[in-house]
């Protein structure tokens, strides 16, 4: 039985956050609230079972590598590199030391979603542990149904900007908490909120408890939880419920989605994918306008690689996308276009890098840069490379898509990359921190381990300075309709940047 749950929830969930072990009890101890009594929960323990020894030439040397690495007597066929002590600072070392062993470059993807060491064997003896590889464009072929649909539905006459109801995927995030309430002061209409929840009530609650996390507010009264799950069909919905649901909106703001960088195309495929293609379905049946938050990391493959690019200009070829994430959002923006072509209303919205609220200096203090101006500032040292680095304000980008999805002529791509840049000199000189050769700074936060802020990162960094050629984005339409409506970008500046560092407590005393 716990072995079946093992397999289930392999192949569910990367292997870093797969449980360490299953513990059968009579019941689950409950205190006097109701809530679960951890202190009566039995310990685990550190290891459980036999020791298997490893078999064959790969799963030998690769024990031996992991033993080193964690400093453990022995490994055995069935240990799971997480479950003995691993973690992402180690990950890297025990990526490089099999590379120079095997002789195989084995993705860092590949070792967080092996299951155990002898299923990472498995995936080098088969030679599977290089990048998937899907087919892309077969993947962004549109549905039969979806077609179908687009075709013979009669759109609604609802006009965009007195929408009975605007429903918005992602509401629990950073973007989501921003944009909702944009929406709520742009629009008197009811915005409705796909969450993963139990029901309406809890659906509703997780969203204002985000708003008021970000420093935001919206009138409860006219936020409305709406259960359901991106990755499932109809959103885990009935078909009367999600018929229901496509009746009532006139707006879907489409921006949920499961962002990891580290994941596979696979893994991120029934959220990223399948959950835009149930969003077109919705808008299908109901004949509202769909808006697509996309990224413009769907420009990041070799087509565009330091060549202008408009919001004209389709991101038709996905080859040289290096991540799993930027593909998944690359087919689900080309099968939104392609739903355009067949019949549905929709607007494609494409971000670079979200940073936090211009006015406040409040942002995701998560977010992979955040932890990088923070490691930096408790470093006292920023690294120096050859690139800047954009920051659009989540209050300019949720402004601007908000806007745009209540404005009826307002269809096609938005751009929001703000060209207005900073290097990194120009960091270091706002947080008064050295400037440092990228060997040295990186080996600072290697050897800093856990106690900084980039440690979950850390297994990412690459050994030589990277180097990164980004498209020349040109956001001009986007940035005449926003001006227009007085929304504009400020610069990514000292400025900005001193009140994000503020934020962060990372500023110059």
């Amino acid at each position: 039985m716990l072995e079946g749950l093992r397999r289930r929830l392999r192949g569910r969930l990367p292997g870093h956050l797969l449980p360490s072990q299953f513990i059968v009890v009579p019941a689950i101890p409950r205190t006097a609230h109701g809530k679960v009594d951890q202190a009566a929960l039995p310990p685990p323990d550190r290891r459980t079972g036999e020791h298997v020894p490893p078999v064959g030439a790969v799963e030998t040397a690769l024990a031996q590598v992991w033993a080193r690495a964690l400093r453990v007597p022995e490994v055995g066929r069935t240990d799971n590199f997480f479950e003995l002590g691993g973690h992402s600072l180690l990950a890297a070392s025990v990526v490089a030391q099999t590379r120079r062993v095997l002789g195989v470059e084995v993705p860092l993807r590949a070792l967080l979603e092996s299951a155990d060491l002898s299923d990472l064997a498995a995936l080098i003896e088969g030679h599977r542990v290089t990048e998937d590889d899907p087919d892309l464009a077969a993947e962004a072929a549109l549905p039969a149904d979806l077609v179908t649909l687009a075709k013979t539905r009669e759109v609604l006459a609802t006009p965009a900007t007195s929408p009975s109801a605007v429903l918005v995927t992602g509401a629990t995030g950073f973007l989501g908490a921003h944009l909702v309430a944009q929406l709520a002061v742009r629009t008197e209409a009811d915005i409705l909120c796909l969450v993963r929840a139990s029901d309406e009530r809890e659906a509703a609650a997780r969203v204002l408890d985000n708003l008021r996390s970000h420093g935001l507010e919206a009138d409860p009264a006219r936020i409305v939880g709406v259960p359901g799950d991106l990755a499932q069909e109809r959103y885990g919905m009935t078909p009367d419920a999600f018929a229901a649901l496509a009746r009532r909106t006139g707006v879907i703001c489409h921006n949920g989605g499961r962002v990891n960088f580290a994941e596979s195309y696979a893994r991120l495929r029934p959220v990223n994918v399948a959950g835009t293609l149930e969003a077109m379905r919705l808008a299908a049946l109901g004949g509202a306008q769909l808006h697509l938050v996309s990224t413009l990391g769907v420009f990041l493959g070799d087509a565009h690689r330091g060549r202008p690019v408009t919001e004209l200009d389709p991101p038709d070829d996905p080859e040289g996308l290096g991540s799993g994430y930027d593909r998944s959002k690359w087919v689900a923006d080309r099968l939104a276009r392609e739903g355009r072509t067949a019949g549905l209303r929709v607007s494609v919205h494409r971000p670079a890098r979200v940073s936090g609220d211009s006015r406040t200096g409040r942002g995701n203090a998560g977010d992979y840069f955040s932890r990088l101006l923070t490691t930096c500032a408790a470093l006292g040292a920023v690294p120096d490379l050859p690139f800047e680095e954009d920051l659009a304000p989540v209050d300019y980008v949720a402004a601007g898509i908000a806007h745009l999805a209540l404005t009826s002529d307002a269809d096609g791509e938005h751009h929001y990359f703000n060209g207005a840049t900073i290097s990194y000199a120009g960091i270091a000189r706002a947080m008064g921190a050295e400037l440092v050769p990228w060997g040295r700074w990186r080996s600072a936060v290697l050897e800093g381990g856990e106690r900084l802020p980039l440690a979950p990162f850390a297994a990412t960094l690459p050994e030589q300075t990277p180097r990164f050629e980004r498209p020349l984005f040109d956001c001009g339409r986007t940035e005449k309709l926003l001006s227009a409506a007085g929304i504009t970008c400020p610069p990514a500046d000292t400025a900005l940047l001193d009140r994000y560092l503020g934020h962060l407590g990372a500023g110059r005393e």
